[in-house]
């Protein structure tokens, strides 16, 4: 019932902004241009646009984390760390909870800057070690929280960043591509949890796939870093 009055409440909210604002909008595409034309076109901007494929496999390493934590939350509530299934549904209010803080808090920062954005990166892999290395529910409760709060943080920072980088013509395209590619992280993390849960204790898959994800993180951050030193935030050279 809780989570059909959320969503009506979204509903409700998205109806209001729609009152009060009157977005201008791109003029559709001619027709003409074919579903392959289109992917290609779009990976051709992943590869060539400076930063996009840094700034796809950063995303990627957030979502590796996001969906490890996903996969294994009620498994370190209920199994690992002995609490009932009331504390797992508390967890989960306090995620959605953290996720409006975290909003609200977005609204009044430049959540577009990379020093933002690679703070939120630098939260959700220390949320990922500290819900491994917690031994006590409180700490794995701070490191869920640290993942889910900052991935918002994130989802702004890298939906800015893209807007910034990709022609508005192609905007559509290129970005359904990259959300598919972003993705693919989230069901690979759930996987690794299913098939190595019969081997590994559920805290070592998630130290490994943090670990994973951290220098698939680290790699990205620092070519992004590079980059924006050398062309600016915008891909455009720096203004003296």
């Amino acid at each position: 019932m809780s989570a059909v009055l959320l969503f009506l409440a979204a509903d409700a909210c998205f109806l209001l902004w729609r009152r009060f604002n009157r977005p201008t909008l791109l003029a559709p595409p001619l027709p003409g241009a074919t579903l392959t034309a289109d992917l290609r076109q779009g990976l051709r901007h992943i590869l060539t646009l400076p930063g996009l494929g840094r700034l796809v496999l950063l995303a990627s390493a957030i979502n590796g984390v996001l969906g490890v934590t996903l996969a294994t939350t009620a498994a370190m509530t209920t199994g690992v760390h002995h609490q009932s299934g009331a504390a797992l549904a508390c967890l989960q209010a306090a995620g959605a909870a953290a996720t409006i803080v975290v909003l609200l808090i977005v609204a009044r920062i430049r959540a577009q800057s990379l020093p933002v954005g690679l703070l939120a990166v630098s939260l959700i892999m220390a949320g990922g070690l500290l819900s491994w290395a917690a031994s006590s529910f409180g700490g794995y409760v701070a490191g869920y929280l640290l993942i889910i709060g900052a991935d918002k943080i994130f989802n702004v920072f890298i939906r800015s960043r893209r807007m910034r980088l990709i022609p508005a013509q192609d905007m559509g395209k290129t970005s359904g591509l990259i959300v598919m590619l972003n993705n693919l992280s989230q069901p690979l993390a759930g996987l690794a949890v299913s098939l190595g849960g019969a081997t590994l204790p559920t805290g070592v898959i998630i130290l490994l796939i943090s670990l994973m994800m951290s220098a698939l993180a680290l790699a990205s951050a620092r070519g992004l870093v590079r980059n924006h030193r050398q062309t600016g935030i915008a891909g455009q050279p720096p203004s003296s």
